[in-house]
């Protein structure tokens, strides 16, 4: 009897599209946190809610950053960087 492959080689290319589905997933998930904890009114914000927006502001950006939408956000900064020197 021919030994047969109990676990077959995950498909390399689904485990990165599905890696980046998370990604995409985590990123809206943070930008819509981030746009409804900034819409609140700030006078009666404490130190641990402006600490946890600014926490999740900061996941948010590292998260886009390795994204087609992070590169060009960067190279608009950047030109807008060069423009006003």
């Amino acid at each position: 009897m021919a030994e047969r492959d109990e676990y077959p080689e995950p498909h390399a290319e689904s485990d990165r599209e599905l890696g980046r589905a998370v990604q995409i997933s985590a990123t809206v998930f943070l930008a819509i946190v981030i746009v409804v904890r900034l819409r609140r009114i700030t006078h009666a914000r404490s130190r641990v809610d402006e600490a946890f927006t600014v926490f999740t502001a900061v996941v948010f950006g590292v998260l886009i950053a390795a994204t087609a939408w992070g590169h060009a956000i960067l190279q608009f900064v950047g030109t807008a960087v060069d423009a006003t020197h």
